[in-house]
């Protein structure tokens, strides 16, 4: 009869290999936090190299270019004869239109607008990326063929939301109802997009003065018919911002405006 045979058990000091274990790992961490670094990525957090509120002393110095603009015969609210001129570059479902309407426009119409103080003329420039942008460009030009752009542009900023689920065309076609336009003229109007060509000069218009995103807006003073000597404000700025330009281009002129400006972005 064989005696069974006891299995030893046996055990292993783990100890020596610890300190290279940490070693490896800790490699392996600080590759990957230096290379999400040279990505321009923080792990967590979501970046762009221009943030706002960021400074870099390698950062190349913002200009802002004094040039002429053929505003084309825009839409004009306020005192078309003014020699103080602010054209607005806009996109009807751009949220941050919609933010420049709330927030800013109110004052600068109550101090500007409603004074006679500006000539203010509103220009399309639809986003392709906003789905509904076209289409709500289109009906405000649909309704200034009927004489009531400023009402068709103030509704449809008023229920614009970044889906654009409100400009939907059934939506603007009920709109120019709610307006008191003749329904059945802006229907045809809006579905033959007859005024698709125009938005497209539009764009172009905004873009030989540096227009790449809404809103935009030229500052500047007269110098002919649909003329005006300028600088561009891009983006959506709170109306203290508006009001110290608009002050200083009446004071001081266009070129120390956008010399001020220049320095205030800088």
């Amino acid at each position: 009869m064989s005696t069974p045979v006891k299995s030893e058990e046996q055990s292993f000091d783990l100890t020596p290999l610890l300190t290279p274990i940490a070693i490896f790992l800790s490699a392996i961490l600080i590759s990957a936090t230096l290379f999400f670094s040279l990505r321009g990525v923080t792990l967590g957090t979501s970046t762009t190299t221009a943030a706002a509120g960021s400074t870099s002393s390698a950062a190349a110095k913002e200009t802002v270019a004094v040039t002429e603009l053929d505003y084309q015969g825009g839409p004009v609210i306020g005192d078309a004869n003014s020699n103080l001129v602010m054209v607005e570059y806009t996109d009807f479902q751009c949220p941050f239109c919609k933010r420049n309407y709330d927030q800013t426009y109110p004052s600068i119409k109550k101090d500007y607008i409603d004074t006679k103080k500006i000539a203010y003329v509103s220009k399309n420039f639809p986003l392709d990326f906003h789905p509904s942008a076209q289409k709500s460009a289109e009906a405000s030009e649909c309704a200034l063929e009927q004489g009531k752009y400023w009402e068709m542009h103030d509704k449809m900023f008023g229920v614009s939301t970044s889906d654009g689920a409100t400009l939907l065309v059934a939506n603007l076609k009920q709109y120019a109802r709610d307006l008191g336009l003749d329904g059945a003229k802006f229907d045809s109007c809006l579905d033959s997009s007859k005024y698709a060509p125009d938005i497209k000069a539009s764009i172009a218009n905004g873009q030989t003065v540096g227009v790449s995103g809404t809103p935009g807006f030229f500052v500047g003073t007269k110098t002919g018919t649909n003329k005006v000597k300028g600088f561009l404000i891009p983006g959506a700025y709170p109306y203290a911002s508006f009001d110290t330009i608009l002050k200083d281009i009446a004071a001081s002129g266009v070129d120390v405006a956008a010399k001020n400006f220049e320095n205030s972005i800088n």
